[in-house]
C-alpha cells in the first residue's frame, strides 16, 4: 500500500520547481537577410578627342562666302531718286524762238540778253560758281533810277544769280535768273524765267 507523500516533501519539491523558473522558449530562427537588387554599374563612356584648334583652322574654309542680301518685301517698290541736274552740261534757260537773244541755253554766258529791254541786257559776266544748286557771279547791268527815264540809264556792278536747276528745251538747266545792284536805293529788277524769258512779279 502506496503511502501519500510527507508535506515536507511536498514543500521542498514546490520549492524546488520556482527556483527553476519557467522554462525558456525555443529560439527562434535567424530571419535571412533579403537579397538587395543589384547596382548597375555605369561605365564610363570614352571621351572623344577634341579637334585641336589646328585642324579646326585648317578644315574650316579660308574664303568667307558673300553676304546674301535680303529681298524687298513683296509688294513694295523702291521709288527712284529726283534726277538732279549736274554740272556737265548744265545751261542757263533756254534759247528763246522768235527774240533775239543771247547767252540763253549756254553754259556760262558772259552775256545774257533777253532780246526785249535795254534793261534785261548784262555784260562781262564772271562767274564764282556753277553746277551747284545756284550759279552766283558778277556783271555790269543798266539801272535806271527811280522817275528817271530808260534814256538815263546806266552801267553798273551787279551780282548775278541762277538759281532753280529744272530741264528747258530738254537741256539741264537753271530756270531762272536775278541780279542786284548792291548799295543801290530803289526798286530792283524781277526776276526773270530764263526759259521763256518773262519777268516772275
Amino acid at each position: 500500500m502506496k503511502t501519500a507523500p510527507s508535506l515536507a516533501a511536498l514543500s521542498l519539491l514546490c520549492l524546488i520547481t520556482a527556483c527553476a523558473g519557467p522554462a525558456p522558449a525555443p529560439a527562434s530562427p535567424a530571419s535571412t537577410p533579403t537579397p538587395s537588387a543589384p547596382t548597375s554599374t555605369l561605365t564610363a563612356s570614352p571621351t572623344s578627342p577634341t579637334p585641336s584648334a589646328a585642324s579646326s583652322a585648317s578644315a574650316s574654309p579660308s574664303a568667307t562666302p558673300p553676304a546674301t542680301v535680303a529681298p524687298s518685301p513683296a509688294g513694295t517698290t523702291r521709288s527712284p531718286s529726283p534726277e538732279r541736274p549736274t554740272a556737265a552740261g548744265l545751261v542757263l534757260g533756254a534759247d528763246l524762238p522768235g527774240k533775239a537773244d543771247e547767252g540763253l541755253g549756254t553754259a556760262k554766258p558772259r552775256t545774257v540778253d533777253f532780246g526785249n529791254h535795254p534793261t534785261t541786257i548784262l555784260r562781262g559776266i564772271t562767274w564764282k560758281s556753277w553746277g551747284g544748286d545756284t550759279a552766283t557771279g558778277t556783271a555790269e547791268a543798266m539801272w535806271l533810277a527811280p522817275g528817271k527815264p530808260t534814256a538815263e540809264a546806266t552801267w553798273e556792278k551787279a551780282t548775278v544769280t541762277a538759281s532753280r536747276p529744272g530741264t528747258c528745251g530738254g537741256k539741264r538747266a537753271y530756270t531762272r535768273l536775278t541780279w542786284r545792284f548792291p548799295g543801290k536805293s530803289g526798286e530792283q529788277p524781277i526776276p526773270f524765267n530764263a526759259c521763256t524769258g518773262e519777268g516772275i512779279y
